[in-house]
This record gives C-alpha cells, structure tokens and sequence, in this order.
C-alpha cells in the first residue's frame, strides 16, 4: 500500500501526497459553472459544474474514495493477464481504494492500493484507465466536473471517461466528448469498513453577543362584569418551527451522519454533521411550549394576560467541536473542527397578568 495520507484529519499541510500550493488548487477546485468556453454547446449541460464536488470529502483521507459507475458496479485496479487496468466489478473489493492528489492546478491524480497512478492510455487506438505508472505525467491528471453528488472526469486528451460494454463486458475507456450518464460516477468511502465518530464537546464562542428581547406572542383580556369576584383560568401555547444549521469550516467525518446539543441561556440546540460535501447541515424541529395561571378577577374588573417570549432571531455562533475518531483496529484518535451553529436562541416564556382596575401588576410562570 502506499501513504496512507495523514495521521490527523486536521492536518491540510502534511498529506504525504500534498504538492506545493495548496490553497490554490483549493481555490482551483472550488466549483464552478461551467463556461460555454469549456464545452462544445452540444456538450454543455444544466446542472454540471467543474470542482471537487463531493471529492472534497475524500482528500486528505487514509480511508480513500470508491466509485461507482451508472449501472452501480465499482472501479476496481485489476491485472488482465498482461497489465493492470482499472475494470468494472459487481462488488467493491480492497482494490476499489483510491487516493486522491490535487493538484496546484485544480487537477487531480489518483493512486490505487500498488501506489501505482491511473493514467489515460492508447491501447490499440482506444483510450483507457491503466494503473502501471509509478512516476506520474500529464496522463494521470484529471479535470473534474460534478453534478450533485456524481463527478466526471476529463483527461488530458479532452474526453471524459466513461463505461462502455465492450466485449460482452463493462469495461472503463476514455473517448465521450460529450457528457452522458455512463460518465457520472457516484463516489464513497474507499476502504470496506468505515471508521466511527462522536462529538465529545462542543466550545461555543461570542456567547456575548446574544442579546434577547422580549416579544408578545399572544395577549387576552377577561372582563369580570358582575358583583363577585371571579377566579379565571388563562393558558397559552406557543408552537412553531425553527431552523438551526451547522456550517462547518472542513468536511471530517467523511459520509457520517452526526448530531451533538449544547446549552446557552437556557436554550437547547443541535450541532449537526450530515457527510455533505458542501459541509452545511440543516435540521428543522418544533418547539411547543405551553403556559397556564389562575387569577382572581375583582368584580366590575379586568385582567389582561400575555405571553412574552425573550429571544433573538438569526444568532450565529462561532464554535469548536471535540472529535473523537475510531477506527476498526481499535485505535482512536482525537481532533477539533471549527464552524458556526445559525439559529433563534430564546432564554425564557412568561405568561404575564395585569389587574387593570386596581392598577396593580403580577407575572406568573
């Protein structure tokens, strides 16, 4: 096997496949609609962008990345009797593993489980994917594009790579100069048994800055017309639908869907981690909150209650999450990723009376 990429997920600078200039190729690699400049205007296609896409989750990984084609059958680094190819298999085995290099450019190079790089080969006038090469060329780089969470690859000679049947078989081969679904790849984790995480902790930050307010969510005034004094039940519910979203500076977990809850003011949120390569996560849920008193009504008098809420919409909280990592061996390993949790942040509902005709005041909870 070769280098396994780095012993810390955090770590961006010492990938043992990270080529100089780092920020650029991540800036390169950003996605990108496409230009009617890039394609011919019969190849260019709503959706399709040129980036990482979902690859982004797989760089700096010692898990790797798999793919597989339109038919769901998996890439897979293979020896045909004469040389090594990459091929098309039912299932995903140890050779689906592949590691990813960015490059300064933009570009990518893949190496399979032999440290060997895929390249873009002429075999007999036909363009294939072989894995013989030990010092990489410009056939091993590789343009990507993605549509949602697929990616296409165009080599060096201007085509995409594709799956053809060939042969009474599936066989992979570089020569659509348009782009079809059999050059869409969906990709996934590269080793056959993932590792697990957990969010131990979770360090808030600029908590300062919350400021709530209150607001009047229901009001009701009962009138007590006759000579005795009344006793008068008031209750009033809150319920409604909120938004928290997580954006996380770094895609971590690869695929793992995760979720953590944090306390500030009272208030109970959700930091989540939903394996997107856009590292954005969003959860809605319902809050349902419910108040009730009693009063005594003075005859020929009124009482008028509300409901107040103290809250603060829109808040964004900058915050740095305690990772733990757990690989099936058995090791473990920890880390910190940063984002910011956006949401409402309310700290208390109060259900307030008012005797208007004695000019006196109480609250009650």
């Amino acid at each position: 096997m070769g280098s396994p990429g780095p012993q810390h997920p955090s770590d961006r600078t010492t990938c043992p496949g990270y080529i100089g200039g780092l920020s650029t190729a991540l800036q390169n690699a950003v996605d990108k609609p496409l230009m009617p400049e890039l394609l011919s205007p019969c190849t260019l296609q709503m959706g399709i962008s040129r980036g990482l896409g979902p690859l982004t989750m797989y760089l700096f990984t010692e898990e790797g990345v798999s793919f597989q084609t339109d038919n769901d059958m998996f890439l897979s680094s293979g020896f045909n009797g004469k040389q090594y190819l990459v091929q098309v298999r039912e299932f995903k085995d140890l050779n689906s593993k592949f590691l990813i290099t960015l490059l300064p450019s933009g570009k990518i190079m893949l190496k399979d489980f032999r440290d060997s790089y895929v390249s873009c080969a002429d075999k007999e006038g036909v363009f294939y994917l072989d894995t013989e090469k030990s010092i990489p060329d410009e056939s091993c780089e590789f343009e990507v594009f993605h549509d949602g969470d697929r990616v296409l690859f165009k080599a060096f000679n201007g085509l995409f790579v594709f799956r053809n049947f060939r042969y009474h078989g599936n066989v992979i081969e570089v020569g659509r100069s348009s782009m079809d679904d059999c050059c869409r790849f969906r990709t996934g984790m590269g080793d056959l048994y993932a590792p697990s995480f957990d969010i131990s902790d979770v360090e808030l930050h600029d908590i300062s800055k919350i400021v709530c307010r209150p607001y009047v969510l229901k009001k009701e005034t009962f009138v007590n017309k006759t000579d005795e004094v009344q006793s008068h039940d008031f209750t009033f519910s809150w319920e409604t639908r909120i938004t928290e979203t997580t954006q996380w500076e770094n895609t971590w977990a690869l695929d793992s869907k995760l979720s953590t809850s944090f306390c500030v003011l009272g208030f109970q949120g959700t930091i989540t981690y939903n394996g997107h390569f856009q590292k954005i996560a969003t959860v809605n849920r319902s809050i349902a909150e419910r108040r009730s008193v009693t009063v005594d009504v003075p005859r020929r008098g009124k009482v008028t209650a509300q409901l107040v809420v103290s809250k603060m919409e829109n808040v964004s909280l900058p915050f740095i999450a305690s990772v733990r990592k757990h690989e099936v061996s058995g090791e473990s390993m920890h880390f910190e990723e940063k984002g910011v949790w956006k949401g409402l942040v309310y700290d208390d509902i109060t259900l307030e009376t008012k005797q208007e005709s004695e000019g006196v005041s109480c609250t009650a909870l």
